[in-house]
């Protein structure tokens, strides 16, 4: 999946982070996008959190808060 198809089928995400530590020698570029929602049974919120590493998904989370 890309982030392009992320985007694309789920919608814009709740929250969007962007990093870039790269340097002349090394690229590291992290997007980090994130969908909430309420619960409708419990208190709090739920969602997904997905994790791009140069351009690749890295990690995806799924959160209770």
């Amino acid at each position: 999946m890309t982030e392009e198809e992320l985007v694309e089928h789920a919608g814009e995400p709740t929250s969007y982070d962007e990093y870039d530590g790269s340097d002349d020698d090394f690229t590291y570029v992290k997007h980090t996008y994130e969908y909430q929602k309420d619960s409708k049974k419990y208190y709090g919120q739920y969602g997904y959190e997905f994790e791009f590493v140069n351009g690749e998904l890295e990690y995806l989370y799924i959160t209770y808060k």
